[in-house]
């Protein structure tokens, strides 16, 4: 389990809560001063001992924090950290608009700004810290994405931050679902699944006949066509992912006691049933973004 020591100033105790229980929520141990020290501990050592033993440091930079002479020490101690080992420990998080300390200014950070797109902030900070192993060598920036195992940890790490209550992921997937979900997409058995997004209703026993899966090979999307009974699939590979080529389409149509809606999704000249509704089908299409930002980061990293 990868570990991170939240470097924060007490003003930014909300923020820094929320995010302790979110990245505890995708498996990240989080060291924040509050839940660690009990009475009596020696602050000095405590707080030292975590910053050596941890695998990051997130430093959550706002107005209060760069003037904090607290976290000015934490930070400094985390650099040094950073120089020794000659790898990533410092993750810089940005709450506000801020003047970055000069040590700062070459490193990526995540944008918690207001206004900023918070879950994009928060995948690429997940991906970061329970990606890859920190103490191995950086995975190379190449096209080949699939070959590449960073990509695919990291892949899984975005996704799990969706919180879709239809998304499954591999091996916790049952084999009935996963049969009917092969056949929907006409998915390949050489590859595998990382998760899938169940598009279809459960109410009628039919899960699993229109369903998105995110695989090692790619992006695969498989269904019924709308106005027919016809299975229509189709395979993009990563690098060609973009949520805008997805569109939610809705139908109404008057009945006895009020109005029944039916939902389809349409990407790149076919549309599909997707009877599980619109809340769904935005999580889906929000996934899709995560992943092509993701795979923008590997192509021009």
């Amino acid at each position: 389990m990868s570990s991170m020591f939240l470097c924060h100033s007490s003003i930014d105790k909300p923020f820094v809560r929320t995010l302790a229980r979110r990245l505890a929520d995708a498996s990240v141990h989080v060291w924040v001063d509050e839940a660690e020290l009990k009475i009596g501990d020696s602050l000095i050592d405590r707080i030292g001992t975590a910053l050596e033993q941890v695998n990051y440091v997130g430093v959550v930079l706002s107005s209060a924090s760069i003037g904090s002479r607290w976290v000015q020490r934490e930070l400094a101690a985390a650099l040094v950290r950073e120089f020794a080992e000659q790898r990533v420990v410092v993750v810089p998080i940005l709450l506000e608009r801020v003047s970055l300390p000069t040590f700062l200014r070459d490193k990526v950070y995540a944008d918690f700004t207001s206004g900023a797109d918070h879950d994009v902030a928060f995948a690429r900070l997940l991906a970061t810290v329970a990606g890859s192993s920190p103490a191995s060598d950086p995975q190379p920036r190449v096209s080949g994405l699939t070959a590449n195992e960073g990509f695919v940890s990291d892949l899984r790490a975005v996704l799990e931050t969706v919180r879709c209550k239809r998304l499954r992921f591999a091996p916790n997937i049952p084999e009935r679902l996963m049969k009917k979900t092969s056949e929907a997409c006409s998915f390949p058995v050489d590859d595998k699944v990382v998760c899938i997004i169940d598009l279809d209703s459960r109410w009628f026993g039919h899960a699993g006949e229109s369903v998105a899966i995110f695989a090692t090979g790619g992006f695969y999307l498989g269904g019924k066509e709308t106005g027919s009974q016809r299975l229509l699939h189709i395979h993009i590979p990563y690098s060609e992912l973009d949520e805008s080529e997805f569109q939610v389409n809705t139908r109404e149509e008057r009945v006895d006691r009020g109005w029944l809606y039916y939902y389809s999704l349409a990407v790149r000249g076919m549309e599909i049933d997707a009877p599980a509704g619109w809340t769904i089908l935005d999580d889906l299409v929000r996934a899709v973004k995560l992943v092509r930002l993701l795979v923008k980061r590997y192509v021009s990293g």
